[in-house]
């Protein structure tokens, strides 16, 4: 036989905030603290306070609704036995289903690659028997229509890792009643999503530290004992740490409050934290050094009649310019717009032809406006449709001849010397004067353009059926200025990178640093990438055809046909 001998103690705590029975700590958007009363009903309890914030919230609205009646056959209760007693014929009810369509971006923030996502319909969650609708099943898709996870309304799917892009949740609820359905057409969908690390919230023990967010030498209130039938005022501040880029006003941050840190489990609250709207990014002030010192040399030699004079005609110059540029972007949109619709060509030259004809307007803040128009008409050439008649076979030398002049028109409008010489040295943001910022931006959006018409030369020959020394030649100036994909901004344009030096490699008989080329771009490449599913077949082909590697051929074509669905299966 066995003895065992236990103690066991009772602990007890008593802990209420503004609300004598409220389930969660709330600091609201506005609010500096939230107050907790502690109690010790039954003993002397150890007080250690801690409190930190976890995770986001965020609620979604359906981006889509649409409502079906079921199928006749499958989708029919049947009449029951007393419908069945009165009438031998009675009909069965119909299910209709109702698909609710949710959509959301998630763009992790900093070193981090992907973002933990775990979708919840709050309203239905934990219901099984009593639930007043049925299936509440919910399905999770990248933007190539890829399904990424399963879950229900009962309990919590494990939490899917989602890469920066563009994601969307289809929910499915069914009811005998149609009007049921249409009641829930704005059924919000709730997203948890764990912030990168924990952020603390500071507690201190009297209102005014709390208020003042401890400035003045007040300090988080110290490890302490409540006595038997005391009570202790706690307040729990809102984070003093830059929240991530990625909250958005309306989420909340939940996490929870620790009455004693030595036993967390058994002592915690749960804490919630509205977000706040991001702070207003003030307008840097202007610097009018240059202003002044034309002033003062102006003011050397004339009187002030005429500096008001002088001052005048600079006003109206300035008007004259503003108004040439305005003019000069509406007409930009407009190009872009007709290019982001795939007008006919006739058309777009045709407004194209005749701002290129023009000299454009002078800098807008640094920018050059004519600098813009180049690379508009750069990107039409790219993605500009060739004529019907033309044979497959010409298609890429007709691309070549599009592409070329246009991607030429921009490297000969760029001093690259003069970007070279700049981003070779450091330059000091901070007190710089608006003249040097202005030139800090111009040299940025030079070198962009640069890189991005050296790309497209490049990408234009390598598609060429025959190697010629000149792709060798863009490849290399290519290289110069593009180190890694991360220089480009556009995921299309990385995606044409990785294209342009496989058929490089391959033209110098190196299939293997292709291969290494295709499979390091594939590893990180967003969902929704344009020429993805370019990237993956070139992929196939070079196992295939160059490689030898028909089973690593295979099983590439399997991701790609999971990665780019050609049916979706009904939920």
């Amino acid at each position: 036989p066995a003895t065992l001998d236990a103690e066991v103690e009772f602990h007890s705590y008593g802990a209420r905030g503004r609300a004598m029975h409220a389930p969660t700590t709330r600091i609201g958007g506005a609010d500096a603290f939230a107050r907790i009363e502690v109690g010790a009903p039954l003993r002397t309890e150890r007080l250690a306070p801690e409190a930190e914030l976890t995770a986001a919230e965020r609620a979604l609205r359906p981006s889509s609704s649409t409502i079906t009646a079921g199928s006749a056959e499958l989708d029919v209760l049947p009449p029951s036995d007393a419908e069945l007693r009165a009438a031998a014929d009675a009909p069965g009810e119909q299910i209709h289903s109702m698909l609710l369509q949710y959509s959301f971006d998630v763009a992790p923030e900093g070193d981090a690659k992907e973002q933990p996502v775990l979708a919840r319909v709050q309203s239905l969650h934990e219901q099984l028997y009593d639930a007043p609708l049925d299936s509440m099943l919910w399905r999770l898709d990248d933007a190539n229509g890829q399904t990424l996870q399963y879950g229900g309304a009962m309990h919590d799917a494990a939490e899917t890792k989602l890469k920066k892009g563009s994601y969307s949740v289809s929910v499915l609820l069914r009811h005998p009643d149609r009007a049921q359905l249409t009641a829930l057409k704005e059924l919000p969908l709730l997203l948890r999503m764990p912030l990168p690390k924990p952020m603390d919230c500071v507690v201190h023990g009297g209102r005014g530290a709390a208020s003042k967010g401890g400035h003045g030498g007040h300090e988080a209130v110290a490890e302490g004992w409540v006595r038997r039938g005391g009570h202790k005022d706690l307040y729990v501040c809102k984070p003093t740490t830059e929240l991530p880029k990625w909250v958005s006003a309306g989420d909340v941050l939940t996490g929870h409050v620790a009455l004693d840190k030595g036993s967390k489990e058994a002592t915690k609250l749960p804490l919630a934290f509205e977000a706040p709207p991001a702070p207003v990014k003030k307008a840097e002030a202007a610097d009018d050094d240059g202003d002044e010192e034309d002033a003062e040399v102006v003011g050397a030699a004339l009187d002030e009649e005429a500096m008001a004079c002088a001052k005048e005609a600079r006003l109206v110059q300035e008007d004259v310019d503003e108004l040439e540029r305005s003019v000069f972007r509406a007409r930009l949109q407009r190009l872009g717009a007709l290019r982001k619709a795939a007008s006919s060509a006739e058309r777009y030259n045709a407004l194209a032809d005749a701002m290129l004809a023009e000299s454009p307007p002078p800098l807008d803040k640094g920018k050059s406006l004519g600098l813009e128009l180049l690379l508009e008409v750069l990107a039409f050439r790219r993605q500009a449709k060739p004529p019907a008649a033309l044979a497959e076979a010409d298609m890429a030398g007709w691309r070549a001849e599009q592409v070329q002049p246009a991607a030429e028109a921009v490297l000969d409008l760029i001093d690259a010397d003069e970007v070279s010489t700049h981003f070779g040295r450091t330059h000091e943001s901070e007190g710089a004067s608006k003249a040097a910022k202005e030139h800090a931006t111009m040299m940025d959006e030079q070198r962009s353009a640069l890189r991005l018409a050296l790309l497209a030369r490049a990408s234009a020959l390598a598609s060429l059926p025959v190697e010629s020394e000149s792709f060798s030649t863009a490849v290399a100036e290519l290289k110069q200025w593009v180190d890694k994909p991360d220089a480009l901004k556009e995921e299309e344009d990385k995606d044409a990178l990785a294209l342009t030096l496989m058929r490089h490699e391959l033209a110098r008989s190196r299939p293997g640093a292709a291969l290494k080329v295709l499979r390091a771009r594939l590893a990180v490449q967003e969902p929704g990438a344009k020429r993805a599913k370019e990237v993956g077949k070139e992929c196939v082909k070079l196992y295939r055809d160059v490689l030898g590697l028909e089973l690593w051929a295979s099983n590439m074509e399997e991701a790609l046909f999971a990665k780019f669905p050609v049916v979706k299966l009904p939920l």
